[in-house]
């Protein structure tokens, strides 16, 4: 795999599944499923060769204290019929605002930069993948992130860790927000006695992404799904 090739493999992501289909307050198994199916279906450039998903990771000391767990880890055969795999991505997903800067470090532990390569445990890792869950709140036309400051705190540790590094560092979020209570995303007949009907209002509505590298932002898209808009006012 070569570094200019991730930032295509990302914009194979498919958000606009998640826009459709998946619904509640904190859907984490659900996005973690998404980002497997992308890395044996979806994140293919060029040749393909064999990929293994292992979830949740391989654990990973914190220098030499507890171990750390991430939530993947990417495997690719080393060459095709060969049935030998190296780890080349390791991922973290989170909806919890409090918990985004643990993730980000706890990604760093996976390089081991302070190891010689031959002693690191996954020495072939090109690349980290922290995935949050982004509120965002409608405004005057556009979808405004709730914390900006927060998001910008994590790009920036982010181009931190990437200037001593040797992977791609790439922040992706998923923009997740309430609809008006006129139009309810997904009704569901509820079976609570006194009731009719339940339903969600908050749903994803886009995504944006940050790709890292020596400490330099190389790749940055954007998708919103406007026509979950289209009944806004």
């Amino acid at each position: 795999m070569q570094i200019q090739n991730i930032g295509k493999m990302i914009e194979n992501f498919r958000i606009e599944k998640l826009c459709d289909t998946v619904f509640g307050f904190n859907p984490h198994d659900a996005i973690i499923g998404e980002w497997i199916k992308w890395w044996l279906i979806d994140s293919f450039v060029g040749r393909k060769k064999k990929r293994r998903v292992i979830n949740p990771a391989i654990g990973v000391r914190k220098y030499g204290k507890k171990m750390t767990f991430a939530d993947i880890l990417f495997a690719e055969e080393t060459r095709a019929g060969f049935g030998y795999f190296k780890i080349l991505g390791v991922a973290e997903v989170e909806n919890s605002d409090y918990l985004f800067l643990r993730k980000l470090k706890n990604l760093s532990y996976y390089e081991e930069i302070d190891k010689k390569k031959d002693k690191r445990k996954f020495p072939d890792l090109q690349f980290a993948l922290l995935c949050i869950k982004a509120d965002a709140t409608y405004q005057k036309g556009n979808v405004v992130l709730d914390d900006v400051s927060l998001i910008n705190s994590l790009k920036r540790r982010m181009r931190e860790y990437s200037r001593k590094s040797s992977m791609c560092w790439v922040l992706y979020l998923l923009r997740y927000m309430k609809h008006k209570d006129d139009w309810a995303m997904f009704v569901v007949r509820n079976y609570v006695q006194g009731k009719e009907m339940f339903w969600y209002d908050y749903a994803f509505c886009g995504s944006e992404f940050f790709i890292y590298y020596e400490g330099q932002q190389i790749k940055h898209g954007s998708f919103l799904l406007h026509k979950r808009f289209s009944k806004q006012k």
